[in-house]
């Protein structure tokens, strides 16, 4: 009510429509018509995008949004999670799969599905990306099917990879002493990498497709912290914009919502991204910059007048951003990750296990 409200500032508000009226209406729009906004906002950014050494940057990870139980949505297929091996969680699920340009700041894709498969949500996007991009992963995503889809797209990878996962070749150097190796999985030859974290004491395995230039300790480290800024993009997600709190109970509507919502996130980080000098080395530990929830909530404030395309509306960005800028510090885990829970001895009903030993 309070967007309506705002929204209708000018006119008179006694005579404003209700919620419930403007989701009757969304009902009539198809969510392509937000997706096509969506879209054309990346592609007027394109030749603004930032690289670092001649490579575009992504990271891709996945989160898990809850729904409304309603009829409508439990016939588009969304189901709650298993909590028990004959009962599910009352709110349902949908699991969203995001790519983000961790140096432009943007949104460059997402996939939302039924069930957990990040892995052939993450396959789908990485077809789309450039020939001269790297993407960045979690211990989730390391497989053969993904050094497969990298090798098709002809682009690179990076990758930190599990103790106990199914590609023998990387299991067998978690065993060995070496500290480099190269080895071949699914014909692509890939560089298996030890660094030592002293606060977790620990190895971690990095594996990567990457030129030999690329392949320094600090490099990677670095170009695996930024990995962390698709975290980020979700709590603004979720906490920023509030996204789980839909305005609707079908899935044109949330889709609508969500586009929309990517869109506003984007739209900022833009604006911000224009007025602001490229950092000299984007992998730095050390770095400056603006606080973007202050300027979102700014920018949300006048969105009838940018809308509108009133002439210099978005000039006072550049003082909010000098205003709210500082110093910031990518940190490390510093320890070992341990498990809250102990993992349930069923398998979900909504999730696909993508093991790849499973094909042998």
């Amino acid at each position: 009510m309070h967007a309506l409200l705002r929204g209708f500032a000018d006119e008179d508000v006694d005579h404003a429509p209700v919620k419930s009226a403007l989701c009757k209406i969304r009902k009539r729009i198809s969510f392509k018509f937000f997706e096509g906004i969506f879209l054309g906002l990346l592609l007027q950014y394109e030749t603004h995008r930032r690289t670092y050494k001649g490579l575009r940057i992504y990271a891709i990870d996945g989160l898990q949004l809850l729904l409304p139980r309603t009829d409508s949505l439990l016939e588009a297929g969304f189901n709650g999670r298993r909590v028990s091996q004959h009962r599910q969680s009352h709110m349902l699920y949908m699991y969203l799969t995001h790519a983000y340009d961790v140096l432009g700041e943007v949104t460059k894709d997402f996939k939302y599905s039924t069930g957990l498969d990040e892995i052939t949500d993450a396959i789908e996007m990485v077809a789309k990306f450039e020939k001269n991009s790297v993407t960045i992963y979690d211990r989730l995503y390391i497989s053969r099917r993904i050094v497969t889809a990298h090798k098709d797209a002809k682009n690179y990878f990076l990758a930190r990879a599990r103790r106990k996962g199914v590609v023998i070749e990387i299991q067998d150097f978690f065993k060995s002493k070496k500290r480099r190796a190269v080895v071949e999985i699914e014909g692509v030859k890939v560089m298996l990498i030890k660094v030592y974290n002293p606060k977790a004491k620990q190895d971690d395995v990095f594996v990567t497709n990457l030129p030999d230039e690329w392949l320094t300790k600090s490099i990677i480290e670095n170009l695996y912290t930024k990995r962390w800024e698709v975290e980020n993009s979700f709590r603004v997600a979720v906490q920023t914009m509030q996204c789980e709190q839909w305005h609707c109970t079908h899935l044109n509507g949330i889709l609508q919502e969500l586009f929309a919502t990517f869109w506003l996130i984007n739209f900022t980080r833009i604006q911000i991204a224009l007025k602001q000098k490229p950092d000299k080395n984007p992998l730095a530990k050390e770095y400056s910059k603006p606080n973007f929830k202050f300027i979102l909530d700014w920018v949300i404030g006048i969105l009838p007048r940018i809308l509108r395309k009133i002439r210099g509306v978005l000039r006072p960005i550049k003082e909010l951003m000098n205003l709210s800028t500082e110093k910031r510090k990518h940190r490390s885990r510093s320890y070992p990750r341990q498990l809250r829970y102990p993992a349930p001895n069923y398998p979900y009903a909504n999730t696909h296990w993508d093991w790849d030993v499973m094909r042998k």
